[in-house]
Parts: structure tokens; sequence; C-alpha cells
């Protein structure tokens, strides 16, 4: 569905937003530049916090929603995006508190692998 309407603009308003946070955008380009996907599924979302880790992890959900590439998953009013960007839902704050640390911080999730990883090697070294 191609139709250009409110929801379209409502991906549009988040991508901007997603730019100013990030400085970059928020799904990782496709390999050649002509490309067009042949389904949703194709795009992948990066979270915010890869660009700007001191960007509230539920900043990071409210702009998933607005930018999601499926336009029956995103917020279907402009009232609803600005009222979850001035103040984080109860929903958003539980969905939050129950997402896997890679998820909520995966700068933190990559930090605490890779300190893993030095430990193991540490040990193999001294075993």
């Amino acid at each position: 569905n191609n139709q250009c309407n409110h929801v379209s603009d409502i991906f549009s308003l988040g991508v901007i937003v997603y730019e100013m946070l990030a400085n970059d955008l928020p799904y990782k380009p496709f390999s050649h530049k002509d490309y067009q996907p042949k389904s949703l599924s194709e795009w992948r979302y990066r979270t915010i916090n890869t660009f700007n880790a001191s960007t509230p992890v539920w900043v990071d959900m409210v702009l998933r929603k607005a930018c999601h590439p499926d336009p029956q998953q995103r917020f279907q009013a402009y009232s609803e995006l600005m009222s979850e960007l001035a103040q984080p839902s109860e929903a958003n704050l539980n969905a939050i508190k129950n997402a896997p640390l890679l998820e909520r911080n995966p700068v933190l999730f990559w930090q605490l692998l890779c300190a893993a990883l030095i430990v193991l090697n540490i040990v193999q070294l001294l075993v």
C-alpha cells in the first residue's frame, strides 16, 4: 500500500527526530543503492543507543514504533506519538523492564560480553 497519509507523516517525523538524536538513519542501508526490499521484514531497525548512549531506552521504543516499516504497527495519531515522547507510558516502561539486555542497552551487552571473553581467555592462559 503506497498511500501517503498522516501515518506516513508520523513515520517521517519519527525519522527526523531519530536523525536529530543519532545523527544517522534508523534503518541499516541496503547493500545496493537501487535495491527495493521485497518485504517489510528486510528492514532492520538500529537502536538509537548504538549512536547516542545517553538517549533513554523509552525514547528509542517510541521512535521504533513511529518509524516502523509496517504502517499498521506505527502510531495511528500524531497525538499518540507526542504523548509518548512527552512522558513514557506505563506499558512502555514495563516493556523495557521485560526486554532482554541486548534491546535495553546494546552497548552494555557487548561490553559485558567482551569482558566475559577476556576473563575466559585469561583463565585459559592460566590453566
